[in-house]
């Protein structure tokens, strides 16, 4: 067995990101159709649990 360490030097990987240059329409949200959802989401629950309570 040898007590012997190597050390290598390795050059980073090239790291490839590909941005798509135009947004969808069907997938764009915009901020008053986000905040719509959330008051939709909110309302669903707050029925859900009157309807849980005894």
């Amino acid at each position: 067995m040898s007590d012997h360490v190597e050390v290598v030097r390795l050059e980073p990987a090239e790291i490839r990101v590909e941005i798509p240059l135009e947004v969808e329409t069907e997938h764009h949200v915009t901020t008053e159709r986000l905040k719509g959802q959330f008051e939709q989401r909110l309302a669903a629950r707050t029925r859900r649990s009157r309807r849980a309570r005894p």
